[in-house]
């Protein structure tokens, strides 16, 4: 593994990010790709794009190789955190995103992805940001595949402008809990799957 601080600095669209050993030393490992925001999914994804072809220029090493998911090598933690503005932070809307995205993402985590948890990855985490709105924090980096990164911002989308409509809170249940904590996916997938359901009559899908 090479450390993302070597081709980047820490601000910038293409920056690295820091963990903090037992030591309390602090190392600069993890890529991060801060792109530009939108309200609109599909620029959205232009965006993180055309973030993502800026950090490979920057890197410009063929023999290395990019990996995303919630812990793909031991002991590096991957945050998939998305900043949100124009929606009120409060606990129904950072349970809404719990229920309506987190949840649904846990059916196609891997095992490594589930070692993230609960340290990293627990539900309604959160930090206010300076833009005025906030980030949400509970999520894996969910860049595997570009199917995968549309539906979680599309359902962002969704969410951010239909939360007070969207009413479902399975995870309020400590059994659910439980399941999403330790990737029990068998009793997530129905619960997931009327959520996600129900997130598309409020869109009128």
């Amino acid at each position: 593994m090479i450390f993302a601080s070597k081709y980047a600095d820490k601000e910038g669209p293409f920056g690295c990010d820091s963990i903090v050993l037992a030591s309390r030393r602090k190392i600069y490992p993890l890529a991060e790709l801060r792109p530009r925001p939108s309200t609109d999914v599909k620029r959205s994804l232009m965006n993180l794009h055309r973030t993502m072809q800026l950090a490979a220029r920057k890197i410009a090493d063929p023999d290395l190789e990019w990996v995303a998911g919630g812990m793909p090598v031991r002991g590096f933690p991957l945050g998939g955190h998305i900043h949100f503005s124009g929606i009120r932070l409060s606990s129904g809307s950072l349970r809404t995103l719990d229920n309506y995205i987190a949840s649904p993402l846990t059916l196609i985590e891997d095992t490594t992805t589930g070692t993230r948890k609960p340290k990293y990855g627990f539900l309604g985490d959160f930090r206010r940001q300076r833009h005025g709105g906030f980030e949400y924090r509970v999520l894996p980096s969910w860049m595997v595949a570009p199917a995968v990164a549309k539906g979680v911002l599309a359902l962002a989308k969704l969410v951010a402008e239909h939360y007070r409509e969207s009413p479902q809170r399975p995870l309020s249940e400590p059994e659910v809990q439980k399941a999403y904590y330790t990737g029990d996916k068998e009793r997530i997938r129905p619960l997931a799957a009327a959520a996600v359901a129900g997130s598309r009559e409020v869109a009128g899908l």
